[in-house]
């Protein structure tokens, strides 16, 4: 998910904004192969569904599908939680390749036997998937999604500067933020500032998003979204750690400067359950005389206006530097998790 304080949900097209969508997807098109399974779009409030590069809702939007619509099913996979369910659909229809969730959908099932028993419709590891169709907003191949690993090429010997990627972040963190869901982007270019490469999947170059229903943004989906984020780091530096840091406790010695924050607000997910995660903070440094880790960010919308420029170049990691309480005890948030995302360049 991009950062925000506020719950996660299916992104909703107008009904003009998707025929036009789905009219400039089909000139580039292809097909893919595919079986008929008895299965219709359903309970979208006659709004229909999206039809998204992976599984997961920050992903490329490639199409849409109306309710009542009956796709062509090639595979299932599990990806980002919507509702209660996990399982997301790799589907043809009308020549737009991708994923959709099976909360909107009209298909039961107990467990991933039955619904393939049920439906005729394989997992995806049983019956590899094609690529899905590329346009020219869907992230470079090698992309992370929110339920899994991104691929990388990072090259072997790097070295962190995290002095630099914290002179970066402190020197930036009061500026507007360029989009209303930038804490990544900010983490992003504190890192590489540091001196972790970027890569086809972790770039600054070209942009993502689509036309009308999203406003492009310059870099990859990988440096955007804090679910893909974190995945990509942890595949690219498998040396480095991913702990759930515990909010009765400040003190956090693992933390080094140039380290990542990243907080599931509503308390969703876990170490190997990234899709909860909302929002990203770089460490620049612990409280004097302590172990308590501060952290700078954009976009932590603590005013309740998401993208508007923080005040302050840092703040507790546990703490509300506006509204002067501890994050777990702002309504709403008391669920709240954190993970520390230790970075280590060693190969």
């Amino acid at each position: 998910m991009f950062c925000s304080r506020k719950h996660g949900h299916r992104w909703r097209l107008t009904v003009a904004a998707a025929v036009a969508t789905l009219a400039c997807l089909l000139a580039s098109a292809g097909s893919a192969l595919a079986i008929s399974a008895p299965i219709q779009i359903s309970g979208t409030d006659g709004e229909g569904v999206l039809i998204q590069s992976e599984p997961n809702g920050a992903s490329t939007r490639l199409g849409w599908m109306g309710e009542g619509s009956s796709p062509e099913y090639t595979c299932f996979t599990h990806g980002e939680m919507v509702g209660t369910v996990s399982v997301w659909f790799y589907v043809t229809h009308e020549g737009i390749t991708g994923y959709y969730p099976s909360f909107y959908d009209n298909s039961s099932y107990k467990d991933d036997a039955e619904l393939t028993e049920k439906y005729g419709v394989p997992a995806c590891g049983a019956a590899a998937a094609p690529e899905p169709v590329s346009t020219p907003q869907t992230p470079p191949a090698g992309s992370g999604s929110g339920s899994g690993s991104s691929s990388s090429n990072a090259p072997s010997g790097v070295s962190f500067n995290r002095g630099a990627a914290v002179a970066w972040a402190e020197a930036h963190a009061t500026q507007t933020p360029p989009d209303a869901a930038a804490c990544t982007w900010f983490v992003s270019q504190a890192l590489w500032a540091g001196g972790l490469p970027q890569t086809a999947a972790w770039t600054s170059s070209g942009h993502h998003g689509s036309i009308p229903v999203l406003t492009l943004r310059p870099g990859t989906v990988d440096a955007w979204a804090v679910p893909n984020f974190v995945n990509f780091i942890r595949a690219a530096y498998p040396a480095s750690t991913y702990t759930e840091l515990n909010f009765h406790v400040n003190n956090v010695p693992l933390a080094e400067p140039g380290d990542v924050i990243v907080y599931a607000w509503k308390g969703v997910g876990s170490v190997n359950n990234t899709s909860g995660l909302e929002h990203a903070a770089l460490v620049v440094g612990d409280a004097p005389g302590t172990q308590y880790p501060e952290v700078a960010e954009w976009g932590a919308n603590d005013d309740g206006v998401l993208g508007r420029p923080v005040k302050y170049k840092k703040r507790g990691w546990t703490w509300s530097e506006i509204h002067h309480e501890w994050l777990q005890s702002e309504p709403g948030y008391k669920h709240v998790k954190a993970f520390l995302l230790h970075i280590d360049t060693r190969q």
